[in-house]
């Protein structure tokens, strides 16, 4: 027996001998930056519950790998713009572990969705995204005083190449139109976390000198090349379609 099960089974018996209930699985697929590679054991207590995740954010997959590691279900609400992912992930899931498929399940849908899966009784709720989208999750989870996960619009670390010339979004604080831009990113609610908006503001800087990008088809094409799922584009267009047509000081 391995040290990793070994101590698996200890735990499972120091539970067993204090009342509790509690089995032992084995993890035979992760996904993403996972704690635990497959074929290690994995303690699941009766404590184990379901997280419902209502996202428009680019990291839902850490996020769900962490309430599966820690024996819970999950039910994810992607956004209703870029739902491909949460999709796959369900899907991948039912072909890894095809004797437990609902236990990573994703619902598409629009706003409407996400309050009433945080209204039908789970057991927490993790959310990634806006701001004011943050806010109303926060609102619908209060009145049931479900526990809430909240990643919005934050800083994350950078990759820095050591010699190269570039051109990072911190700048943006000292150019006017950069200044403009950040300011209709906030009025436009085109902000998400810090993963995907540094990106955005760039190429959104780039758009601004870009001739031809009219319309907010071309715009979006033009922004097609940050791969990032977090449904704000429509946001992001507004944003820049203001900048562009000469608002804001």
């Amino acid at each position: 027996m391995t040290g990793a099960r070994a101590a698996a089974w200890e735990a499972l018996h120091r539970v067993w001998r204090s009342g509790g209930t509690a089995g032992l699985a084995t993890v035979v697929a992760t996904f993403g930056s996972a704690p635990r590679p497959p074929g290690t054991p994995m303690l699941v207590t009766a404590e184990g519950g379901v997280v419902g995740g209502v996202s428009g954010g680019c990291v839902d997959g850490d996020v769900h790998v962490r309430a599966l590691a820690a024996g819970n279900a999950v039910i994810q609400k992607p956004s209703e713009l870029t739902p491909g992912v949460g999709e796959w992930l369900a899907r991948s899931w039912a072909r890894a572990v095809p004797d437990l498929p609902d236990v990573l399940q994703s619902l598409v849908g629009y706003a409407a969705t996400g309050r009433a899966l945080v209204a039908a009784g789970v057991d927490k709720v993790a959310f990634t995204g806006s701001v004011r989208s943050g806010r109303a999750v926060a609102a619908d989870c209060a009145p049931h005083l479900t526990p809430l996960l909240l990643e919005l619009g934050g800083d994350d670390g950078v990759v820095v190449a050591e010699g190269a010339d570039a051109h990072t979004v911190h700048a943006l604080a000292d150019q006017p139109r950069g200044a403009r831009l950040r300011e209709a990113f906030v009025a436009h609610d085109a902000f998400q976390r810090g993963f995907c908006t540094p990106g955005q503001l760039m190429s959104a800087l780039a758009a601004l000198d870009r001739p031809g990008l009219d319309d907010p088809a071309a715009i979006r094409e033009f922004m097609s090349g940050n791969l990032c799922r977090c449904g704000a584009y429509p946001n992001i267009v507004a944003a820049i379609r203001h900048v562009r047509g000469g608002h804001g000081a």
